[in-house]
């Protein structure tokens, strides 16, 4: 199920999702579990600026800050950036040349390794 039928699955649930279920849900059906609209910054469902709580009840979406459905779309978030500056390249130290040595000689020792017969 990895081929084409997965990716095509993948695809129709995502677009379903995003597409259908959470723009048109009914705020509020599913409610987070714990004190999570007590805690400071963490509310989601938040009404409109400028729109008073009696506006918001009268619509059919009312606000509820304990939507769960809401609380997940609103705590997706990209990775952070990756940061491919390079950093500028410099000299950590001077250091002084090395002093030259004469190279290894090695005596030359002919080898034979032939492998017809000898000749005469």
């Amino acid at each position: 199920m990895r081929g084409r039928c997965f990716r095509i699955f993948l695809l129709v649930t995502i677009t379903l999702w995003f597409g259908v279920v959470v723009p048109l849900h009914p705020r509020g059906a599913i409610k987070l579990g714990g004190s999570c609209a007590s805690a400071p910054g963490r509310t989601c469902c938040l009404p409109a600026k400028g729109t008073s709580p009696s506006q918001d009840s009268k619509s059919n979406k009312p606000f509820d800050p304990q939507c769960a459905v809401c609380h997940f779309v609103a705590t997706l978030d990209l990775p952070v950036a990756i940061g491919l500056d390079v950093p500028s390249l410099g000299f950590v130290s001077v250091l002084p040349p090395v002093a030259p040595s004469d190279a290894p000689v090695l005596l030359f020792t002919p080898t034979w390794s032939e492998r017809g017969p000898p000749v005469a």
